[in-house]
């Protein structure tokens, strides 16, 4: 109980800090008098259609129809200079990028035409280089956006509700995935302030049993220079005292057994991996965009039997797992629209626009009737079936358009 009172103060204050930030601005459609009129390009990954309606929407209910010209390209390779070359050439004034491949694309051509990216859960990581204001989350160069990274500590917060007596959490990954290392760290951060237990397995994708086929490579190095912490050392929380197992050796023994249970595990089957996960965990983690998501099938399916709760990340995921929190993609592409506005007309300047957080407002807990009648669990009003929610779910409903947005700044006045 006094771990849950505590985690309840924690995750409430935090989402309360995510809620509270202001996002909205007034924007006033360019006149009819005004001819102006503004070239944007959409560097797509062809895989996102909502994110690319919300963008156009929102260029619409700013700039208005009229103002605006837009072309699209179809980046399906982080190397593809020429496309944007031309983009460019055709007197491209802003791009608006979808993911990690289109971004690389559009800042290896141009360091002056204005950039607002989607897709990217870790800017400084993707970018190679720090914020240039940590605090503002500011660039310093061509670029700003809306990130991708889910609100974490909502996540815990998700997953608390659905395993209330939580032993610990285990933490699927694969080293050469560096956005799920960054989102395994800060729900560890998390996990540590609330005294819950966790441990980390490696699930090794294919990718990543390539690369350790040679330990010297440069991918390896990379690898282990990718974070703070060595990602392909499993970590495991300070109170860990054997999960569900509840070990009594002492601390110096039980880390000894760890270690040596880590190298047992270091060439095991996927699923002698997840067992053992399910036996010392009672939730299993699954980050965004995890490149684990093509064993999710497996991971849920494993976990169903051994009566372990899973968390999903994002909606691939969580179409397979307990518990998700489900952010529309389409307000995520509104929001990228209102900077490009900021940056055009209003002149601002993308090196001092701050990278967007996610807006908590906009996410939507989603648990799985199956697994959740395998499991024998209910869950409150506030979660919504998941496959019911997304048959029957209005892309945008959650996001205050400009239009509606001045109208309640006018009825305030």
């Amino acid at each position: 109980m006094k771990k849950q009172i505590v985690t309840a103060l924690l995750l409430g204050t935090m989402t309360l800090a995510l809620a509270g930030c202001g996002r909205k601005a007034s924007y006033q459609p360019l006149d009819d008098t005004d001819d102006s009129v503004y070239s944007i390009a959409i560097l797509s990954n062809g895989k996102n259609k909502l994110l690319e309606q919300g963008f156009t929407d929102a260029l619409n209910d700013t700039f208005g129809e009229a103002h605006i010209t837009l072309s699209k390209s179809t980046i399906v390779d982080s190397n593809e200079s020429k496309s944007v070359q031309k983009l460019l050439s055709d007197g491209t004034q802003l791009l608006f990028t979808e993911d990690s491949k289109g971004l690389t694309a559009a800042r290896s051509t141009t360091d002056e035409t204005p950039i607002v990216s989607c897709g990217i859960i870790n800017y400084p990581s993707e970018l190679g280089s720090p914020y240039d204001d940590e605090d503002e989350r500011t660039t310093g160069i061509n670029v700003t956006g809306i990130s991708a990274l889910p609100p974490v500590s909502n996540q815990l917060s998700v997953m608390i509700e659905a395993d209330p007596d939580m032993a610990a959490v285990g933490i699927l990954y694969s080293p050469e995935d560096a956005d799920s290392v960054y989102q395994n760290r800060l729900l560890e951060n998390y996990l540590n302030q609330a005294g819950i237990q966790w441990r980390e397995y490696i699930l090794p994708t294919e990718a990543f049993k390539d690369i350790r086929q040679n330990e010297g490579s440069a991918k390896m190095r990379s690898i282990r220079a990718s974070d703070d912490i060595n990602p392909l050392v499993p970590q495991v929380s300070s109170n860990w005292n054997g999960g569900k197992e509840k070990s009594l050796l002492s601390h110096a023994k039980l880390s000894r057994k760890v270690t040596k249970e880590n190298r047992s595990l270091a060439m095991a089957s996927d699923t002698r991996i997840i067992r053992k996960a399910c036996k010392q965990c009672s939730t299993l983690y699954i980050a965004s965009e995890s490149r684990l998501n093509s064993k999710i099938a497996t991971i849920t399916s494993l976990a169903r039997k051994n009566k372990v709760a899973t968390f999903g990340g994002d909606a691939i995921s969580g179409a397979h797992t307990l518990t998700t929190l489900y952010q529309d993609p389409y307000d995520s592409g509104y929001r990228a629209g209102e900077m490009a506005y900021r940056i055009l007309v209003n002149k601002d300047d993308p090196a001092d626009m701050s990278i967007g957080l996610p807006d908590a407002s906009v996410f939507t807990k989603l648990y799985n009737a199956s697994m959740a009648t395998a499991l024998h669990r209910k869950f409150p009003k506030s979660f919504t079936e998941y496959r019911t929610y997304l048959s029957s779910y209005e892309a945008g409903s959650l996001t205050t358009r400009v239009g509606k947005a001045m109208e309640e700044e006018e009825e305030e006045k």
